[in-house]
């Protein structure tokens, strides 16, 4: 389980709101501090997976997830990695990240998550930017359709 590597770091959000007028510190903290030798997209592509993939295997428990402060700083990139999945020889790449077997058990995984999602994780208080709902991503009518 990585969930506990996840920790909210009110601090540094409050600086970077107050002082910079950012949505998310940590997620402009990680992104600006950056070493040339790790990919933006793929940092960010990351830390969106750690977000699925813990609502995807965790309990009720909010405290057991992963926030994805990064997610607002990137592009299309990570939506295509999960656009990909509907290619079935992709998804037989990636279904162990998710911890299945089949594209049917992970859907029923997705249908879970919908059934069980209330409110909309935001960033910061107030903030109208908010992190898709892990079924928003991961599309189950689309999973695994292609050869």
């Amino acid at each position: 389980d990585f969930t506990f590597l996840y920790n909210y770091h009110e601090n540094l959000e409050n600086y970077f709101h107050i002082t910079y007028r950012n949505i998310t510190g940590f997620g402009h903290y990680m992104i600006t501090n950056l070493s040339d030798q790790v990919d933006k997209e793929r940092l960010i592509l990351a830390d969106t997976l750690c977000y699925a993939v813990s609502y995807l295997n965790k309990s009720t428990d909010f405290y057991d997830h992963w926030f994805p402060n990064t997610f607002l700083y990137g592009k299309n990139g990570n939506i295509n990695f999960f656009d990909r999945m509907s290619s079935k020889k992709h998804f037989d790449k990636v279904k162990s990240i998710f911890n299945v077997e089949s594209d049917t058990e992970l859907k029923e995984k997705l249908e879970n998550n919908r059934e069980n999602s209330k409110d909309r994780l935001r960033y910061g208080k107030g903030a109208s930017e908010h992190v898709p709902f892990v079924y928003e991503l991961i599309d189950p009518e689309k999973l695994s359709i292609y050869r």
